[in-house]
């Protein structure tokens, strides 16, 4: 029962600026909020920081929570498994954001050198869960920012849910010491999946985009994980 972030008296529906009270509601309304704001560009320059981190949440779910952007004051638990407490929250970020610094500039020799490392990553930020909700689009759109940073492109839309879902509770139970196989894998597949597709010159002349072209827009991977 989470009185602080849910309405009474029942406390399972999220309290939000539209006053929604219906659960099935509100995810639909976020869901379509937050798509909108994650399509929109973001005016602020890439930092491996955790405060750069909280304006990522702010920028994704300001329309919907008053507390976008704030680290979770209450205990969040998945099944009999805890994240983190919320003391610890802040002081861990800073420690993980600092620990990885360099990442953004490090040279990797493939994409699947650097999934692996971001797996690490988002195996860190997953087990803190620093919000009350929206962690995982938070990483996702984090994930995508930090891929362009290091030569990669990741379209956050490629980004299969069901395998992100997979690689993270695999990663949350198995802990920091694990390779994260299926993260790492998820996060290789998206890189694949949001290459440019290069046509050729044969295709330059006569095709009026009719409709048989290659676009990543056909990969939603599921977009309404939340």
């Amino acid at each position: 029962m989470d009185k602080t972030y849910c309405y009474g008296p029942d406390y399972t529906v999220l309290k939000n600026k539209h006053g929604i009270r219906d659960d099935e509601a509100l995810q639909q309304a976020e869901a379509l909020i937050t798509r909108q704001r994650m399509r929109q560009p973001i005016d602020d320059a890439f930092e491996m920081t955790a405060r750069s981190y909280q304006n990522l949440h702010h920028h994704i779910f300001q329309d919907v929570y008053e507390w976008a952007g704030e680290y979770r004051s209450t205990e969040l638990w998945k099944g009999m498994s805890g994240f983190e407490h919320p003391h610890e929250i802040a002081p861990r970020m800073e420690q993980m954001f600092g620990e990885n610094a360099q990442l953004p500039t490090a040279s990797f020799d493939n994409s699947h050198e650097f999934a692996r490392e971001a797996a690490k990553l988002m195996h860190g930020l997953n087990d803190i869960h620093a919000f009350r909700e929206g962690n995982g689009r938070t990483q996702r759109l984090f994930l995508e920012r930090l891929a362009m940073q290091s030569g990669f492109r990741i379209d956050e839309v490629n980004i299969d849910r069901k395998l992100w879902m997979e690689g993270s509770i695999q990663s949350f139970a198995q802990g920091a010491k694990s390779d994260h196989p299926v993260m790492t894998q998820c996060i290789t597949t998206a890189i694949d999946l949001s290459r440019p597709v290069d046509i050729g010159p044969e295709f330059d002349h006569g095709h009026d985009g009719d409709g048989h072209g290659h676009s990543n827009d056909g990969h939603d991977g599921g977009r309404g994980g939340r």
